[in-house]
C-alpha cells in the first residue's frame, strides 16, 4: 500500500471546544481504507478511550478535560492473529490490542502533539515527523488569535520520495512509511545528541530536508521550531480543512413553525442520540448538530449544505422510547454526495423554538456566509505531474500519479497561476528539478514562484466565492488541460451557464521547429509560444504592436487551430476571460480524454 492521492489520502483532525473546561477533538478518516487511531496522555485526565477503529470517511468524538497535553496518530493494515493479538504494519502500539492503554506508537509515525490550556488560555500544536511518517495530516484552527494560529498541514506524500535505507516496506514490497534518518541510522548528527546537542550544533540534514520539502509546516528534525510550532489564544476551535474553512462569515437562523405535510418527507439519516441529565444531544455531522436542552432546541450548521440552500425544514419525532428521529426534506438540504459544500458558522445563535409534540417542524432560514471553492483536480495522462501555482495556494498535493484526482478547497481571495511540471526528480543533492514547468526553487513545492517556459498556464481569479478563468498559451504549452465548472451561472464573460475552457489537444506534432523545446538529450518536450521563442515585437505585441495593431501570427494561429477555447497571444481575447459565480465546483483535468 502506497499514500497515493487517489481520494483526499490524509487523516483529518478537527478539535471543537465544547466548554470553558471541555474540548471535544473529533477525528475524522479521509483515508481511502480504515485506520486505528491511537492516543497518549502526556499530562492531565485519562481519554476515554486510547484506540478504536475508523473507518474511511467516519468521525469519532473524543471528550478532552484541559489541562491537557498528549498525542494522536493512526495505524494501518492491522489485524488480530488466531489468538487474539492485534497488530498493525505501521504506527503499532505494542499494546496487544485495539486499545493503546497508554502505550505510544512504535515509529514511524506521523504524529499530530497539543497542549490545550484551561480558561482560553495559550494552546499549543505541532505535527511531528520526527519519529519518522506513516499517513498525511492536517490540523486547521476556527478562532483564536495570535501570529501562528494558523493551519498546520502535512499533506506530502513522504513515502513516494523515501530513500531505501530509511524506507519500511510491506508485504506486497510498497512503501509504507518512512523512517527518520535518526531511527535507522542512529548517529548524533540526526539525532541532535552528544557533540550536536545544540540548535547551532544540528542544523538540518539532506535527510530531513527530505520530509521538510514534502511538509513545509511539521517538525522534521529535533530542533525545527521555527516553522512548526504553533499557538492559539483565546480558546480556539480546531477544525480540519476538509471538514470547514476558517474563513467563512458565521451564518444565522430563525425559525418558525410550520404547518408542512410532511407526505414529501423522508429519511436523510439517523444518528444515535446521547443524554446528560436534562440534556438530550443529537449529533449528525453532515448537516446539523442540533442540542435540546429538555425540549428546548438549538442548532449549528456543520459541514454540508449545497451551495444556494436558503431555507431547510427540520422534524422532529420523539417516539415513546424516548429516542429522538429527525428528517430533511428531500431537495432540500440532502444534497447528493457528489455536490456538497462545506459551511459552518462559528458558535451558537438563536434560541430556535419550543418543539413540543411529535412530528412538528421547524423552518430554518439561512444567511450570511459563502461557498467554498471546491477544485477537482485529477490527472488522466499516463504519466506523473508535479502541480504548481504561483502565488502559492499552501493547499495542494504536489505529486500527482496517473489516475489520481485531488479535492482542493481553494483560497479565497487569491489571484494567480497554477500549472502541472512533468519530468520531475531529484539529483544525488536532493535539488529537485523538471523538464516543462520547472519553478527554480530546487525543492517539489513551487513556493510562488513563476514557472520556466514554455507552459501551459490557468489564470484564476478568486473572490468572494466567484472565480474567473482562463487556459493561456501565451508562454507556450506542455500539456493538455481543461478547466469545467459545475453548474454556476456567468457574471462575467457573457450570461447563461459557466462553459468550459480547455486545450486538450497534443501541440507536438504540429510545434514549428523554431518553436520547439527539447531535454538535454535533443528530444521534444513542449512548444514555446512565438514571443518567448523569437522574441519579435510583432509576436508578443510590444513596441508599436501593441493594443489594435496586436493580430494573430501564423505561429499563434497554429495553437489556436487546435485549441479554440485557449488564448494564444496577448490580443487574444476569443473567447473571454469568463468569471463563474455559484458553481456546486471545478473540474480540472490534465491530458483530458
Amino acid at each position: 500500500m502506497t499514500t497515493t492521492p487517489v481520494i483526499i489520502f490524509f487523516l483529518t483532525m478537527a478539535f471543537l471546544v465544547s466548554g470553558a473546561h471541555l474540548t471535544t477533538v473529533t477525528i475524522t478518516n479521509n483515508c481511502p481504507y480504515t485506520v486505528w487511531p491511537g492516543t497518549l496522555t502526556g499530562s492531565g485526565a485519562q481519554l476515554s478511550t486510547t484506540g478504536f477503529e475508523l473507518a474511511s470517511k467516519a468521525t469519532k468524538p473524543i471528550e478532552v478535560a484541559a489541562p491537557w497535553s498528549g498525542r494522536f496518530w493512526a495505524r494501518t493494515q492491522c489485524s488480530a492473529d488466531s489468538s487474539g493479538k492485534f497488530t498493525c504494519a505501521t504506527a503499532d502500539c505494542g499494546s496487544g490490542q485495539v486499545e493503546c492503554n497508554q502505550k505510544g506508537a512504535i515509529p514511524p509515525a506521523s504524529l499530530v502533539e497539543f497542549t490545550i490550556a484551561p480558561n482560553s488560555g495559550q494552546d499549543f500544536y505541532d505535527l511531528s515527523l520526527v519519529d519518522g511518517f506513516n499517513l498525511p495530516l492536517s490540523v486547521t484552527p476556527q478562532g483564536g488569535s495570535g501570529p501562528n494560529c494558523t493551519a498546520s498541514n502535512c499533506k506530502g506524500n513522504v513515502n513516494s520520495v523515501c530513500p531505501p535505507e530509511l524506507s519500511v516496506k510491506g508485504s506486497d514490497g510498497s512503501v509504507i512509511a518512512c523512517k527518520s534518518a535518526c531511527l535507522a541510522l542512529n548517529q548524533p548528527q540526526y539525532c541532535c545528541t552528544g557533540e550536536y546537542g545544540t540548535p547551532d550544533k544540528c542544523p538540518p540534514t539532506n535527510y530531513s530536508m527530505i520530509f521538510k520539502n514534502q511538509c513545509p509546516q511539521a517538525y522534521s528534525y529535533a530542533y525545527d521550531d521555527k516553522s512548526s510550532t504553533f499557538t492559539c489564544t483565546g480558546g480556539a476551535n480546531y477544525w480540519s480543512a476538509v471538514v470547514g474553512s476558517a474563513d467563512v462569515r458565521p451564518l444565522f437562523f430563525f425559525a418558525v413553525l410550520g404547518a408542512v405535510s410532511a407526505a414529501s418527507v423522508s429519511l436523510c439519516f439517523l444518528f444515535v442520540f446521547c443524554c446528560f441529565g436534562f440534556f438530550v444531544v443529537l449529533f449528525w455531522v453532515q448537516c446539523f448538530l442540533v442540542f435540546c436542552c429538555a425540549v428546548l432546541c438549538f442548532v449549528w450548521v456543520v459541514p454540508s449544505l449545497a451551495c444556494g440552500v436558503s431555507v431547510a425544514l427540520l422534524l422532529f419525532w420523539f417516539c415513546p422510547g424516548g429516542c429522538l428521529f429527525w428528517l430533511v426534506v428531500p431537495g432540500v438540504a440532502a444534497v447528493s454526495w457528489s455536490k456538497i459544500i462545506l459551511r459552518k458558522n462559528q458558535s451558537l445563535y438563536l434560541k430556535i423554538s419550543m418543539v413540543t409534540r411529535d412530528g412538528q417542524f421547524i423552518q430554518i432560514q439561512f444567511s450570511g456566509g459563502k461557498c467554498d471553492v471546491i477544485f477537482n483536480i485529477e490527472n488522466k495522462c499516463s504519466y506523473s505531474i508535479w502541480l504548481g501555482a504561483s502565488p502559492s495556494n499552501g493547499d495542494a498535493i504536489v505529486e500527482h500519479g496517473p489516475d489520481t484526482l485531488e479535492v482542493l478547497t481553494m483560497s479565497d481571495p487569491w489571484t494567480g497561476i497554477m500549472f502541472a511540471r512533468t519530468t520531475c526528480s531529484s539529483n544525488a543533492s536532493l535539488y529537485f528539478s523538471c523538464e516543462t514547468g520547472d519553478c527554480r526553487t530546487g525543492q517539489i513545492d513551487c513556493q510562488g514562484p513563476t514557472p520556466n517556459f514554455p507552459v501551459t498556464l490557468l489564470n484564476f481569479g478568486i473572490n468572494q466565492g466567484q472565480v474567473s478563468y482562463e487556459v493561456n498559451l501565451n508562454h507556450g504549452f506542455n500539456i493538455p488541460v481543461r478547466f469545467q465548472p459545475d453548474g454556476g451561472s456567468l457574471v462575467v464573460g457573457g450570461s447563461g451557464a459557466c462553459p468550459v475552457v480547455d486545450c486538450i489537444q497534443d501541440l507536438k506534432n504540429v510545434c514549428p521547429s523554431p518553436l520547439v523545446a527539447t531535454n538535454k538529450n535533443g528530444m521534444y518536450v513542449a512548444c514555446n509560444s512565438a514571443c518567448d521563442a523569437l522574441k519579435d515585437p510583432k509576436f508578443c505585441c510590444t513596441g508599436e504592436f501593441t493594443g489594435p495593431a496586436c493580430k494573430p501570427n501564423e505561429h499563434s494561429q497554429r495553437f489556436k487551430d487546435l485549441c479554440k477555447l485557449a488564448h494564444t497571444y496577448p490580443g487574444d481575447n476569443d473567447p473571454p476571460v469568463y468569471k463563474c459565480s455559484g458553481a456546486n465546483r471545478y473540474y480540472l483535468t490534465f491530458c483530458p480524454s
